[in-house]
């Protein structure tokens, strides 16, 4: 089995890759991404002229996370032996395509409450992954509590 754990830079992805090794163990094959997000060229305007984003937000090599950071991230939520993939680019399509291309069972990515106006700005990852894989998904919201998970054998169909 492979499971591929969606990290960032939030709590809720560190919550989401605890759950996940607490309910599939130590077995599966894990595969931790990062996608740092470009924000492409024409995206953020301001009629004014005054609010300009400092070229790195433009720039993948600026954005592309550390893999020693992205690695800890994952070990500090208990996942260990996990291979580590950073990219740049919009985190929806990177978490799907690295879902594809490595063959992943299952994708967990994290979820939180942004409220209705950051999500017209910012819209969700989770529900971006939800709506554009054909793999199964575990969403993880950053507040599920943790006391009835336990460790179980899952194996998937086919």
């Amino acid at each position: 089995m492979r499971v591929l754990l969606a990290l960032d830079d939030s709590d809720a992805s560190l919550r989401a890759a605890g759950v996940a090794r607490r309910l599939f163990g130590p077995d599966p094959e894990y595969l931790a991404l990062q996608v740092g997000r470009v924000i492409p060229t024409g995206m953020v305007a301001d009629p004014t002229g005054l609010y300009v984003l400092p070229a790195e937000y433009w720039d993948a090599e600026a954005v592309t996370p550390d893999p020693y950071v992205t690695q800890a991230r994952a070990e500090a939520a208990g996942v260990q032996d996990i291979e580590v993939v950073t990219d740049a680019g919009d985190p929806v399509q990177r978490i799907c395509e690295v879902a594809d291309e490595h063959e992943a069972d299952v994708i967990v990515v994290g979820a939180h409450d942004k409220g209705f106006w950051r999500r017209l700005v910012d819209p969700s990852v989770s529900e971006g992954v939800l709506h554009r894989t054909n793999r199964p998904v575990l969403v993880v919201h950053e507040h599920a509590p943790l006391g009835s998970i336990t460790t179980t054998t899952v194996t998937p169909a086919g």
